[in-house]
């Protein structure tokens, strides 16, 4: 990034560090070093989330979204009738996709 910085000609100092990052190579260290440890912090936290994930699917625990109730007879129904697939999802306050599903698995 501080290449890109120099080529197009842009300076980047910060006042309240007072560290001139693109005219000083002490400033290029710094912010290489920043830089850095944003990159472990950032490489942690994933880590974490993807053990923690990892320990909840051991344990049983469903992630995501929880499924919405959805009254198969009634979709089966309004099929019978011949109502479209929007139409009864909208009959009976579901996605068209879940009616999709829930129409191909009957």
């Amino acid at each position: 990034m501080l290449d890109e910085l120099k080529n197009l000609g842009v300076g980047f100092v910060s006042y309240q560090e007072n560290i001139d990052v693109t005219g000083s190579p002490f400033g290029a260290a710094i912010f290489t070093v920043i830089a850095a440890i944003a990159a472990l912090e950032r490489d942690t936290i994933v880590e974490r989330v993807k053990c923690g994930l990892r320990q909840a699917k051991t344990k049983g625990v469903r992630l995501g979204r929880p499924k919405a109730p959805l009254d198969l007879e009634k979709v089966k129904q309004l099929r019978a009738r011949g109502h479209s697939l929007r139409d009864i999802a909208k009959l009976v306050n579901a996605s068209f996709g879940v009616v999709s599903r829930a129409v191909k698995a009957l």
